[in-house]
């Protein structure tokens, strides 16, 4: 377990003018499992993409993997995708529910929950499954 922020999405994360990172609502953090973070993190570039065609290409896919690369080398916890699964069907379902997002469209909904079922049946997350919603 670490510290974790327990909503870490791009929202939450702000820079201003001199490039000062500031990082908010960070209130449900406590010990947790990265795993929740990243997922949470990540997650918004599928996400986002699937809601916006072509910008997986243009610039979703090099931000997530700059993420994934980034932190896997420098963690060295090649276990957090083991842990993902869970993790991705919580913050999957958050997105694909309509009350919440009620403007993202129908195919996003189900793209996101058959990552999910991929995740949830290898027992890991394959990042290139991924990869593969924008192929």
């Amino acid at each position: 377990l670490c510290r974790t922020h327990g909503d870490f999405h791009p929202f939450n994360i702000l820079f201003d003018s001199d490039d000062h990172l500031a990082v908010l609502d960070a209130s449900r953090g406590c010990l947790g499992d990265p795993a929740d973070d990243m997922i949470c993190l990540s997650i918004n570039y599928v996400f986002f993409a699937l809601e916006h065609g072509g910008s997986w290409e243009k610039a979703f896919s090099k931000l997530w993997r700059r993420l994934w690369k980034n932190y896997l080398d420098k963690a060295a916890d090649h276990e957090l995708l083991e842990a993902a699964p869970p993790y991705l069907a919580w913050r999957a379902l958050v997105l694909a529910n309509p009350p919440w997002y009620p403007n993202a469209r129908r195919e996003t909904r189900e793209a996101l929950l058959g990552l999910v079922e991929l995740a949830l049946g290898k027992g890991r997350l394959d990042l290139e499954d991924v990869e593969r919603l924008f192929r």
